[in-house]
């Protein structure tokens, strides 16, 4: 099988090493490079320092070079005179380019064009602009022999058009790499390394061209099988039939999906398929565990609504949470966890009601209680469950987050 073409992606900017700025643009390329079924071998953050620039990218061993940043009109926009550097020939003024910029301020930004927008026009000669019809910056794109750079403005949706419209179509044209194809398996409270040894033998029989990953969140793991190869229909038989063998290796209380749906989806596929409602009610997480069940499509067919009740007060009055009981012995515990989830299914007439109570820090409760102790509680009418959950290493933000998520998968468990 031959070699498949590499890249190498190169995010250029001071703000994202400072942390001012999150890189989006380097997730995004590489899922648009799987699709093409190109490797994607390495991704670098560099400053934005000419000399950084050009030993990033004569250094690159890639057969696609894509740096995004540096294109701008301003001063510490540096990139294409790196260009104009490694190909040692000058900067000239690109006429249609320039109509491109002209076009762009008189039909969206409304002003007239400065000195600083229009240099955004020059690029080194022998260099291809690629047009951007979302911004004033155009993309650049060089062959070096055998390889191609590509220069893409830092802006994430401008960088997103000049990669749809004008770099994947040259791509395509470009290269013929081989197939990359995935195939996802969900599972659910078992650990790790507990999984790994139950699946040593199937890992072991998979052929050169197929691997396994694991991919762990909390309880939850995502197997990813990943195969490569010349035929597409044939690889996608081939790693649909290692998923059935996969499958069938895993414990039944242990599979949760055959797809990478997020939790809350196959939440909602239960729901939709016994006729049933849910309700929450939340304290600490604050409506996070209703925004996830209500960010599904559909979810109105069974998501009857939430409460989030943060104080005493109204935990005693719309959860029918014990006053007297709470005094004593505070409500982040099992019994004011039940309370509220019954409370919450009396109130709103559901099947299924969830709780959720507990102290996210930084500091303890007047009881005592430390941060990263939490209760969920879920009941229907037919049984009552509720989980203990200890996390005292975790922030605030992390706390919430990972309770979050530990609530769908004790649900989807509950009504499974």
């Amino acid at each position: 099988m031959k070699k498949n073409t590499s890249a190498h992606v190169i995010i250029i900017g001071d703000e994202i090493l400072y942390g001012h700025t999150l890189d989006t643009n380097s997730h995004f390329l590489a899922r648009e490079f799987a699709k093409i079924s190109i490797d994607l071998i390495q991704i670098s953050a560099i400053q934005d320092d000419k000399e950084d620039i050009k030993d990033e990218i004569l250094s690159s061993h890639a057969d696609i070079i894509i740096t995004t940043g540096g294109l701008g009109p301003t001063r510490d926009d540096k990139t294409k005179y790196v260009l104009s550097e490694i190909l040692e020939q000058p900067l000239e003024m690109h006429e249609e380019a320039l109509r491109w910029t002209k076009e762009y301020f008189e039909r969206v930004v409304d002003r007239p064009m400065n000195v600083l927008n229009r240099n955004q026009a020059l690029v080194p000669l022998g260099t291809i602009p690629l047009h951007n019809k979302v911004g004033t910056a155009p993309g650049l794109w060089t062959e070096m022999g055998n390889k191609i750079l590509v220069n893409l403005p830092g802006v994430p949706f401008e960088m997103k058009y000049l990669m749809k419209n004008e770099v994947l179509p040259r791509l395509l044209k470009r290269f013929h790499p081989i197939f990359i194809h995935h195939e996802f398996v969900q599972t659910i409270d078992i650990p790790e390394s507990e999984l790994a040894e139950l699946l040593n033998d199937f890992e072991h029989d998979l052929p050169n061209h197929i691997n396994l990953a694991y991919l762990p969140r909390g309880k939850k793991i995502r197997l990813r099988l990943t195969g490569k190869g010349d035929d597409l229909h044939a690889l996608k038989f081939e790693l649909n039939q290692q998923t059935d063998k996969l499958i069938a290796t895993i414990p039944d209380e242990h599979f949760l999906s055959r797809d990478d749906r997020e939790i809350e989806k196959n939440v909602g596929r239960i729901l939709m398929e016994k006729n049933q409602t849910v309700a929450t009610a939340e304290s600490f997480t604050a409506g996070a565990i209703a925004a996830a069940l209500t960010s599904v499509s559909g979810s109105s067919g069974y998501f009857k609504g939430g409460i989030v009740a943060y104080s005493v007060e109204l935990k005693e009055k719309l959860l029918q949470v014990d006053k007297s009981f709470a005094q004593k012995n505070g409500v982040v515990n099992k019994e004011v966890a039940m309370q509220m989830a019954r409370g919450v299914m009396e109130l709103t007439k559901c099947d299924v009601g969830l709780s959720s109570t507990g102290v996210a820090g930084p500091t303890a409760d007047e009881f005592e209680i430390q941060p990263g102790v939490a209760f969920i509680a879920i009941v229907s009418h037919e049984k009552e469950a509720v989980f203990e959950f200890h996390y005292p290493h975790l922030d605030r933000k992390d706390f919430t987050k990972k309770m979050t998520e530990m609530a769908l998968q004790k649900l989807y468990q509950f009504l499974r």
